[in-house]
């Protein structure tokens, strides 16, 4: 199935993938979260981590939930450097699902392998480095944003 039509299906049926997870997809779970394989996945092996729980932002966890996500996002990283010399961590959340750019409206943690850095199409050697003043322009502009 193309990823856009199961979209299109959980969006009319107002269902959440991860509330209703096929039990026997779990990679590893604890009382607060579950580890498992995306069935979207953007490389081999990408894992998701996300509450038991439906929460659609971060702060909204629970403390026990918090803990108990770090320690799937720990086994599942432990065990992808097991195979991948990388793994990035990405965190999606919200409830505008299209302007942030993310597709499931329940809070999760991507781990993703990686087998070479590449950075907007460029090789992790060939990336461009900002001086200082450019950088320090940057954080200004995101200053006045917070």
């Amino acid at each position: 199935m193309i990823y856009q039509i199961f979209l299109n299906k959980i969006y009319k049926d107002h269902t959440c993938p991860f509330c209703n997870l096929n039990k026997k997809l779990i990679i590893k779970e604890n009382h607060y979260a579950i580890l498992t394989i995306a069935r979207a996945p953007y490389i081999k092996d990408h894992l998701l981590v996300f509450p038991k729980r439906h929460v659609i932002k971060l702060h909204n966890l629970r403390y026990k939930e918090q803990v108990g996500i770090g320690k799937l996002i720990l086994f599942g990283m432990n065990h992808l450097h097991k195979i991948y010399p990388g793994v990035e961590v990405s965190y999606k959340e919200g409830d505008d699902l299209i302007s942030a750019g993310k597709s499931i409206n329940h809070m999760h943690i991507h781990l993703v392998p990686k087998k070479k850095v590449v950075h907007m199409g460029q090789e992790e050697d060939k990336r461009n480095f900002y001086s200082e003043k450019k950088v320090l322009n940057e954080v200004n502009k995101l200053k006045k944003l917070f």
